[in-house]
């Protein structure tokens, strides 16, 4: 009889030790399941990361451009400005010569005359 308890707890420490491994391996099966979900969530986090600082990129760029358009039309405005203003000063100047040059011919004219 002693035979047969030795057997039974031989069984008994190989079912124990059979269990034991079974329970190692769903523990395993779960933290692989839990550690891909992770990594899952991690992606899509850093996916979604990405498109918001491509977004902000985007924006920001578009912003600087903005602003450098506006500066441009803005300094275009002045030179445009300062153009009209140069050309009205060149116009003046003429005029005056002309009216000068009118009045001097006048004189001539009527020295010629008398």
């Amino acid at each position: 009889m002693a035979d047969k308890s030795k057997g039974e707890d031989g069984d008994s420490v190989l079912e124990t030790t059979i269990n034991q491994v079974k329970k190692a391996e769903q523990d395993a099966a779960k933290k692989r399941k839990n550690a891909k979900e992770q990594a899952e969530a991690i992606i899509e986090k850093a996916k979604a990361d990405a498109v918001l600082v491509t977004e902000r990129s985007v924006g920001q760029a578009k912003e600087q451009a903005r602003a450098a358009m506006e500066k441009a039309k803005r300094e275009g405005e002045q030179q445009l400005d300062d153009a009209i203003q140069k050309v009205d000063q060149e116009i003046e100047r003429l005029r005056a010569n002309a009216f000068h040059k009118e009045e001097e011919t006048i004189k001539v004219l009527v020295s010629q005359l008398c």
